[in-house]
Formats: C-alpha cells, sequence, structure tokens
C-alpha cells in the first residue's frame, strides 16, 4: 500500500512529531542514511524551483535511493499525452515515489481519486493549496527556538491569500496546538476567515506595527504575483512603505525571536536587504534544515523504521 503527503491537514500530531523526530535524526548523523537502498524517486515538477526540488534530490540521494528528474520540456506532453498517463508511465518505470509540484490547487484531489498509483506520492507545492514538506520544515525550524508550539505566537505577513506555504505554516501550527497565530497584510491579501475553516481561530490585521507585538516568530511571504487574476493588482511601493520587513522592525522584536522565509527572497520588496543578514533570520538555516525534514518524509512514508 501507498502512502502520500499531500494535504497536512491529514497529519496527526503523532505523525508530526514523528516527523519532527526522525528530521532531527537526519540532522545529527548518520542513522537515516542509506534506508531508502533500491528504491527510486522521481522529481516531476510543472512550475520552476530551486530548492524544493534540489533539496529532495539531495535529501533522496542522503536516504540511499536513485533520483531522477522528469524534465516537461521535451517530453511526450508536447505530443497531447496527459500528465496523468505520464505519471503511469513514470510508475510503470519503477518510480516509487513521485514528488510533484503542479499549478493546480486542485490537482491531487482528482489524481489520487481518478488515478491511483502505485506510488508514494508527495506535493511539491501545488496552486495555492498546500506545500506540505516547506509547512513540516518551517514550523521544525520554528520548535528548535521555542520548545513549546501551543505556547508560541506566530505572524504571518504578507501575500497569504495567494500561498500554499502560509496555509501550510497554519494548518500545522494548529495541529500542534498553537493559539496565537496572526496575518498581516494589506486586506486584498488576506483570506476570509468566514469562507475558509483553516482561517477562522486566527486573528488578522493590516497593520504591521499592531502585528509585531510580542510575537516569536515573524514569518515573511513572497508577493506572489504569477498567482494574480487579471483584475488583481498591487502598488510595489506602498507594499513595500507599508508591509516590507526593516530593520525598525527587526530592532523591535524581543530576545529570541526569529525571522524565517521559505524563500526566494524578493530583496528591499518583503524584506530590506540590510536585515537579511541579521541573526534573527533563519532563511538559510530553513534550506538546511529542509533536507533533513524531507530526508524524515521520505523515510517515513516507506516505513523503513
Amino acid at each position: 500500500m501507498s502512502f502520500h503527503l499531500v494535504d497536512p491537514g491529514a497529519l496527526s500530531v503523532s505523525d508530526v512529531e514523528r516527523l519532527f523526530e526522525l528530521a532531527a535524526l537526519a540532522g545529527s548523523g548518520s542513522l537515516l542514511l542509506d534506508k531508502l537502498r533500491g528504491s527510486s524517486v522521481f522529481t516531476v515538477f510543472l512550475e520552476d524551483s530551486t530548492r524544493t526540488r534540489i533539496s529532495f534530490e539531495v535529501a533522496a540521494r542522503r536516504v540511499g535511493a536513485e533520483v531522477f528528474d522528469f524534465c516537461s520540456h521535451g517530453s511526450s506532453l508536447s505530443k497531447g499525452e496527459t500528465f496523468e498517463d505520464t505519471l503511469r508511465n513514470i510508475v510503470s518505470l519503477g518510480a516509487d515515489f513521485l514528488i510533484i509540484r503542479h499549478s493546480d490547487g486542485d490537482f491531487f484531489d482528482r489524481l489520487l481519486v481518478d488515478f491511483p498509483l502505485d506510488a508514494h506520492v508527495i506535493s511539491g507545492g501545488h496552486g495555492a493549496r498546500h506545500h506540505p514538506t516547506q509547512g513540516l520544515l518551517d514550523v521544525f525550524c520554528i520548535s528548535k527556538y521555542n520548545s513549546r508550539l501551543d505556547d508560541v505566537s506566530v505572524l504571518i505577513l504578507g501575500d497569504v491569500v495567494h500561498s500554499r506555504v502560509a496555509r501550510s505554516q497554519v494548518q500545522i501550527l494548529k495541529t500542534l496546538g498553537c493559539k496565537d497565530i496572526r496575518l498581516v497584510g494589506p486586506s486584498s491579501f488576506l483570506p476570509d476567515p468566514s469562507k475558509d475553516v483553516l482561517f477562522s481561530s486566527v486573528n488578522t490585521t493590516s497593520s504591521l506595527e499592531e502585528g509585531l507585538s510580542g510575537v516569536d516568530v515573524v514569518s515573511l511571504l513572497r508577493v506572489q504575483r504569477e498567482r494574480f487574476s487579471d483584475n488583481e493588482n498591487i502598488n510595489l511601493d506602498e507594499y513595500v512603505a507599508n508591509y516590507g520587513f526593516k530593520r525598525s522592525h527587526a530592532e523591535r522584536l524581543k530576545e529570541g525571536a526569529i525571522v524565517i522565509h521559505p524563500q526566494p527572497l524578493n530583496r528591499n520588496l518583503e524584506i530590506s536587504d540590510d536585515v537579511v543578514a541579521l541573526p534573527c533570520c533563519k532563511f538559510f538555516e530553513q534550506v538546511e534544515l529542509g533536507v533533513f525534514m524531507r530526508m524524515a518524509c521520505l523515510v517515513w512514508l516507506y516505513n523503513c523504521l
């Protein structure tokens, strides 16, 4: 039987805690090395990626798997083959894992019901819906600096409504009992809690100054202009003035507070260039933790331990 990692809402508290435990083991040395020797991992990305794709490739090799990268350019998709048939062909070639990134947030709902695959499927991000491994590694990073996640205060700043990362972060934080999640951004970037149950118990405000008060974590988001509808627009100068994270904001943070970002960074848009190197910013540590978390996800799904 194949298990999948697509919706972080399907993870229990014990699931997340086990993944954190495995990620910690991955970071401590060789305990997860070669656990998947003989298995095959295929990365199948229909959207651009740097960290997620390469991170999965590094993670898979560290646990002993063979790694194959599917490139849509030059594939039979250009000849009329459906993406679902492409995936079924890849599984027939011996794939044990499919790491899939897709622009459609509903893609996996259809795929896993209408086209069941005899392989472990992991979302590398789908539409504005979810990015489960990014959410896991972000909260894993938060847990390194905050021993009690049920008592942590997290501010998610920016383009929440278009962000699959934000949705996954909120879902995992809520699973672990976090009670103080704040969303800050212009009103057009904030979800309507009455229409989306995931955000029904979070606090939203358009005031960055208000949202920053007493927080333990600031999670910055990229402005995802590629997901704007035709009638959406934003004045970037106004956005930088009101919501760009600047040194003055970093200096207001309490001792021990951290700033995270899934990257890519748009310097001097969502974050000032002079803030990136401050000790509170954990962006590149997140990248390292991402390899450990993805090693954990592969081993956990394969049920090797």
